[in-house]
């Protein structure tokens, strides 16, 4: 027979389990939060572009949310890509790619998202591209997360656009009815968006598509915020593999 004593001594422990639990659960949705709150920062080269970029090229920090890195002489210009960031990245953190592709005459916006979280942000590239009408041919990119939160707004306004471009990325729905112009590059030492990943997700593409692997690249490297934290370890610099990311992209949205 439990006694009144034993039962107290019984409630006094399971108050105490559950204070430790419930402290536990909260220090790690802290810890949760600051991790996910805490920004891959733009490191000094990508910002020094971003306040200096080349002389053909303009760039202009939209209140609606977007960065604009154009052509200097837009008369010509038809051809723009809407970019969308990796998981946590500063957008000015790609300051480089826009500024190579802006210097080839194609307009590059990229998108700033809540808690640089572009999955958040999906159709911001609709409201974007409204703004430019005189550009004929959009393209939808994104790197890491940033690709999948592209491919789910080029399935929701497949018209709207003329292809996209997956950086170290794949779609997480089947883009195979809206048949889309794709490109994925990727990156040989990449241990984040692994080939295994790549590979099991080549079914959601339309046929066609188009892969290029930048070799001795890794993640992080598509863009200019330093290491990462699982990633690979890339035996090529950052302007090399920046460069070779430009060229490709460049080559996909001029052939059109």
């Amino acid at each position: 027979m439990v006694t009144k004593e034993t039962a107290r001594k019984r409630k006094k422990i399971l108050l105490v389990v559950i204070a430790i639990i419930v402290g536990l659960l909260l220090v790690g949705t802290c810890v949760c939060l600051f991790i996910l709150g805490t920004p891959l920062k733009a490191q000094e080269k990508s910002l020094s572009i971003y306040n200096n970029p080349s002389a053909n090229v303009e760039v202009e920090t939209n209140a609606d949310g977007y960065i604009a890195f154009s052509p200097a002489n837009m008369n010509d210009v038809d051809t723009g890509v809407v970019f969308y960031q990796g998981a946590r990245v500063d957008i000015e953190a790609y300051s480089c790619l826009f500024n190579g592709l802006a210097a080839q005459g194609v307009l590059a916006i990229g998108l700033k998202s809540p808690m640089n979280f572009a999955i958040l942000n999906q159709d911001a590239a609709i409201k974007v591209i409204e703004k430019y009408p005189q550009i004929k041919s959009w393209y939808l990119a994104g790197h890491s997360l940033g690709g999948v939160a592209a491919s789910n707004c080029l399935a929701a306004h497949p018209d709207a656009f003329s292809g996209i471009i997956f950086c170290a990325s794949y779609p997480a729905n089947d883009l195979t009815k809206v048949n889309p112009r794709v490109l994925t590059v990727l990156a040989s030492n990449d241990k984040i968006c692994t080939q295994d990943k790549v590979e099991s997700a080549k079914s959601k593409l339309p046929i066609g598509s188009r892969e290029f692997v930048i070799r001795c690249g890794n993640h992080a490297q598509f863009g200019d915020y330093g290491p990462q934290q699982g990633d690979g370890e890339a035996t090529i610099s950052y302007n090399e593999q920046n460069a070779q990311l430009v060229d490709q992209m460049l080559k996909f949205v001029k052939e059109e």
